[in-house]
């Protein structure tokens, strides 16, 4: 219900001992109120906006909330009818977290850390969430550049989504060999269902 949402929401910014806003303006006064303080780590991070625009990291992160709401767990599904983009979001949290851990600039912010903390999202890697990862980072870079042509030398796309690729192609041999691979039934689906470039291309390039 609403009133539900409203309170996860009023629960959710509250930091420390005392909460931030009431359930009916929680996301208005958490905005007013800006970034928690930051350690120097955190600080030295460069925190570009896109998704973590504050404005647009506070709208998915009541997504969440309702989602938490409803199902009582985090752990969004690539396929979420309602709101597909949510569990790309879940991922990108993730995998700035880690960043962060690492050391390396990320715009991971204590303030995001509290709020995510507070309704008990998984920030680590749980089995299997690095595949899941740079499988939703190939339906971005699908959904950017409309093919699959990834080429990390000239910029398009990461040189680590450009290796998972080879990864994949290398797993699905060893399959078709009969030999062990990690590649289960599961995702070679979820490969298929993206039209995955086995042979280095996709079924669009194909036709030309």
């Amino acid at each position: 219900s609403e009133s539900k949402v409203s309170a996860t929401a009023a629960t959710a910014v509250s930091v420390g001992t005392a909460s931030v806003a009431a359930p009916a303006a929680s996301v208005s006064a958490a905005s007013a109120q800006g970034p928690l303080p930051r350690s120097n780590s955190i600080a030295a991070a460069a925190a570009s906006k896109d998704c973590f625009d504050h404005e647009e990291w506070m709208s998915r992160y009541m997504d969440l909330v309702r989602f938490h709401s409803q199902f009582q767990h985090t752990d969004v599904p690539l396929t979420y009818p309602p709101n597909c983009d949510l569990a790309l979001w879940a991922a990108e949290q993730r995998k700035q977290y880690k960043l962060l851990l690492r050391g390396k600039p990320s715009k991971m912010t204590n303030f995001h850390l509290q709020l995510l903390e507070k309704i008990g999202f998984q920030l680590k890697d749980s089995e299997g969430s690095e595949w899941k990862l740079r499988f939703q980072e190939m339906q971005l870079f699908r959904s950017r550049y409309g093919h699959y042509n990834i080429n990390s030398k000239a910029g398009v796309g990461s040189e680590e989504l450009e290796q998972w690729v080879r990864v994949q192609t290398e797993q699905q041999k060893l399959l078709e060999e009969g030999k062990p691979s990690y590649l289960n039934e599961e995702r070679l689906t979820l490969l298929k269902t993206i039209g995955f470039p086995w042979d280095g291309k996709t079924a669009d390039q194909s036709r030309h």
